[in-house]
């Protein structure tokens, strides 16, 4: 197997980067959103031809999905907390965000220029890995919580042998 495995445990910041990849996605969703976010108090700037056709309210609504949904991946997936569950659920969130705001951009494009591939095949692809992301950190939480059941019933059979022993 060719992936990266961390040296340290818990693994540093930089260690969960190089495990996943995935992170640049979240990182260019926050640059999107703080670049789209920029457009509605600047009418001359468009980050997009596309997303300069917005009305300001949706243009900020759009950029506030992106960087929050990006935000939260970022610190759901660097953190060091010892409750990786209440890490897996911020990141899983801003997952579910990046995928709304992917999938919406990938609309306005195919709405006004359905002809550019590159542009809104870009945003597909980017819903498609965030939704890839939240099925592996669903399989990776329901894993965890039956790995914990399966300690618990051991060691409440074990607490019931010393109990009938003594």
């Amino acid at each position: 197997m060719s992936a990266f495995i961390p040296s340290h445990d818990p693994p540093t910041w930089w260690e969960r980067a190089l495990t996943h990849p995935i992170i640049w996605v979240a990182a260019w969703s926050v640059i999107a959103g703080a670049l789209l976010g920029l457009s509605p108090f600047f009418p001359a700037y468009t980050p997009s031809p596309s997303l300069g056709r917005l009305p300001g309210w949706t243009a900020a609504l759009l950029a506030a999905t992106l960087a929050g949904g990006g935000g939260a991946a970022v610190v759901g997936l660097l953190n060091d907390w010892q409750n990786r569950s209440r890490a897996w659920n911020v990141e899983q969130a801003g997952w579910i965000l990046i995928a709304a705001g992917w999938a919406s951009y990938a609309f306005v494009v195919v709405q006004n220029f359905p002809h550019s591939q590159f542009s809104w095949g870009q945003g597909v692809m980017f819903v498609a890995m965030a939704a890839t992301r939240v099925i592996a950190l669903h399989l990776m939480a329901r894993r965890t919580r039956a790995k914990l059941r399966e300690i618990r019933a051991a060691a409440t059979s074990e607490q019931e042998v010393i109990t009938r022993h003594e």
